[in-house]
C-alpha cells in the first residue's frame, strides 16, 4: 500500500510540476506581449 502511494505521490507530483512550468512559461509570454505592447 505504501508502495503504491508513493508512486502516486511522485506521479502527481511530476503532473503538477509540468502545468506548474507550463503556466510560468505562458505567463513570462504573456508579461512579454504586455511589455512590447507598451514599448511600440
Amino acid at each position: 500500500m505504501l508502495i503504491i502511494k508513493s508512486l502516486y505521490y511522485q506521479t502527481t507530483t511530476a503532473k503538477q510540476k509540468e502545468i506548474d512550468a507550463k503556466a510560468i512559461s505562458s505567463e513570462k509570454e504573456r508579461r512579454n506581449l504586455l511589455s512590447t505592447d507598451l514599448i511600440q
